[in-house]
């Protein structure tokens, strides 16, 4: 054997052979592992495709409908249900804005100083009159006090009467100025506006829209926030003035400084009305937004579902919220509306990646 192994070594065709052998072992190696790595990319790649998509909105004479199969339905949890007649009184949409107490601090500041001047000027004048009284009893009795000194003490008890009066009057003056700004509740001194005053309470002045006669402020209205900030406040009284920008009856509120609202935000408060709003009653699940607007979705055909557009002021009412206009008997998708329009959504997409 060894000499075989020793032939092979020495011999010129021996090693070429061998040579050969190792180069078609590395050739179909090479082979193998090139067929391996396309098997694999072409496996990824099936991966990374996208499933195809059955499209199943479209748009029928203009209107937005979605087809979906009763067993996809039922898959979904798809639910179906006729609507049944309902109506409501509509309230009243309000505007509402804290108010900066900022000229009411001022004004109670100015009361305050006022009420002290009006102290000292009538101790002031109380002791200058018993001071006369002596002056007189003095003059009458023995002659003791001179007439000139008389006349003295009597002319500075005038004088402090006078400026008593004076002081009086700015108190007075203070006290109607508050009124006539924000209305006899506003007592000069209370609780009330020393809670404002110290910011443990924020003001609000509701305002209905013009031309709403006959308004009556509830003793307690939920107030909400373009950012989300819903709090609830109680009323004080009529206002004294009206908001300028919007012309309509106002009201004051006060809420707990602790909801977050800061003076100069605008809110929207509801107060009662009297006009009655007559549709169907529809569960809070029914209403589905997109682009800013409220919707739903009517069954219009075996597996076929309209989406219609709802008013976004929706007067709600027990057990979720009464369509304008929706007549008695329709059936509307009562859960799963979400689904609907997501599939909606996502078929447009698609026919736009198609397009291109």
């Amino acid at each position: 054997m060894n000499r075989a192994i020793e032939y092979l070594r020495g011999s010129r065709p021996a090693r070429l052979i061998l040579i050969a052998v190792a180069a078609v072992g590395i050739i179909l190696l090479l082979a193998w592992a090139f067929e391996e790595s396309r098997k694999e990319a072409a496996l990824e790649a099936e991966r990374e495709r996208p499933v195809p998509i059955p499209l199943r909105a479209t748009y029928e004479n203009g209107r937005p409908i979605v087809r979906v199969d009763a067993a996809t339905q039922r898959r979904n949890g798809i639910i179906v249900t006729p609507v049944e007649a309902a109506s409501a009184v509509a309230p009243i949409r309000a505007f509402a804005r804290v108010v900066d107490v900022a000229r009411l601090t001022d004004l109670n500041n100015n009361y305050e100083t006022s009420r002290a001047s009006v102290a000292a000027a009538e101790a002031k004048a109380a002791a200058s009159r018993a001071a006369a009284e002596r002056a007189r009893l003095l003059y009458r009795d023995a002659q003791n006090f001179s007439l000139a000194q008389l006349q003295s003490a009597e002319a500075t008890w005038r004088a402090d009467e006078a400026a008593a009066a004076s002081a009086r009057a700015q108190l007075d003056a203070n006290t109607a100025l508050i009124r006539q700004e924000f209305g006899m509740a506003f007592r000069p001194g209370a609780t009330l506006v020393a809670s404002l005053a110290q910011r443990r309470s924020v003001l609000i002045q509701v305002t209905a829209p013009p031309g709403v006669a006959g308004v009556s402020a509830p003793s307690a209205v939920q107030l909400e926030s373009d950012t989300g900030v819903r709090t609830s406040a109680r009323l004080v009284s009529a206002a004294a003035q009206v908001d300028p920008r919007i012309q309509g009856y106002s009201f004051y509120y006060v809420a707990a400084a602790s909801s977050g609202l800061l003076p100069g935000m605008n809110l929207l408060a509801l107060l009662p009305g009297s006009r009655t709003v007559s549709g169907a009653l529809v569960p809070e699940t029914t209403i589905v937004s997109w682009q800013g607007r409220s919707w739903l979705y009517r069954l219009v055909g075996p597996e076929a579902f309209e989406r219609i557009e709802v008013p976004s002021e929706l007067q709600a009412s027990e057990g979720g919220s009464i369509v304008p206009g929706l007549a008695a008997g329709t059936r509307v998708v009562t859960q799963g509306a979400q689904l609907l329009l997501s599939e909606e959504m996502r078929s447009q997409i698609q026919v736009g990646e198609n397009k291109e």
